[in-house]
């Protein structure tokens, strides 16, 4: 059965992430971690994906990845149908092993990238690992202290960033994680952190054409129209009543947008409303 995706945009890079169902542990040792990410190699030459970052903690991983829409969904189709299949041979466990299928958020430019490059290698701290030695991640390529498979490429973040040296100042400025119940959304809730500071820098000297407006509800615009950020991950993340709440907001927020042509020319990077 062919996948459908379910981004707007078709190609680039994109940070999927899934974790076990029911609190199952998805890797037990290192045997099953291995297994996993030579999965995730073979697929990513089969299908033509790049791998950028990733990193393996005990019931969930993420990864980072380059390539179209339908070639990623094929690509983690296959490796998550594999993986399970043989988590259930070994384990004589019967049902679905993953919560739902992965989750996906695009990522629109090289800053977004790095800073959610940064993000998945954090992910090591989960375990009580250390960010620049954890093995199951891709940091040590980062740093220069492992070679980096022929099915990766580090370089577009390293360029960002100045290099592996200040790779690792910027790995080890990583902030805390914010304490959130619905840890399947975590992933979403820190790239709504990275839209709050996106936003807010844009908006820096329009203060008269933000008027009257709630700019947490203007990120939300932008974290659902351009992101496919859940409602109620939002909500959440906000405060808000529910997903419902920040729906309706949303709505009216879109409707002033199109007559505020000084702050759609703020949010040009950030955002496009077409006609729906």
């Amino acid at each position: 059965m062919r996948m459908s995706w379910r981004s707007r945009r078709p190609d680039g890079y994109y940070h999927v992430y899934n974790r076990a169902a029911r609190r199952l542990i998805l890797f037990a040792d290192g045997a099953n971690r291995t297994y996993f990410m030579w999965l995730v190699a073979r697929a990513a030459r089969k299908f033509g994906v790049v791998g950028v970052t990733w990193c393996l903690v005990v019931n969930h991983y993420h990864l980072l990845l380059k390539g179209t829409g339908e070639a990623l969904g094929r690509m983690m189709q296959e490796v998550e149908r594999l993986y399970a299949t043989r988590f259930n041979q070994l384990t004589g466990f019967n049902g679905c092993l993953f919560q739902g299928r992965f989750g996906s958020t695009w990522l629109p430019d090289m800053e977004a990238v790095t800073y959610v490059s940064r993000y998945i290698h954090a992910n090591a701290l989960d375990e009580g690992g250390d960010l620049e030695t954890y093995p199951w991640s891709s940091a040590r390529a980062y740093l220069g202290e492992y070679p980096v498979p022929d099915w990766m490429d580090v370089e577009p973040v390293l360029r960002e960033v100045g290099g592996p040296d200040a790779y690792r100042n910027y790995l080890q400025a990583t902030p805390p994680k914010k304490s959130r119940e619905g840890r399947r959304e975590q992933a979403q809730d820190a790239f709504v952190t990275y839209l709050e500071d996106k936003v807010a820098k844009l908006l820096l000297g329009h203060e008269d054409a933000c008027l009257r407006l709630s700019t947490k509800i203007l990120v939300c615009v932008v974290a659902m129209k351009e992101y496919a950020i859940r409602p109620r991950v939002l909500a959440r993340h906000f405060g808000y009543a529910s997903g419902a709440s920040v729906s309706a907001a949303a709505s009216r927020m879109i409707s002033r947008l199109r007559e505020n042509e000084p702050l759609m020319a703020c949010l040009k990077e950030v955002l496009t409303l077409e006609s729906d």
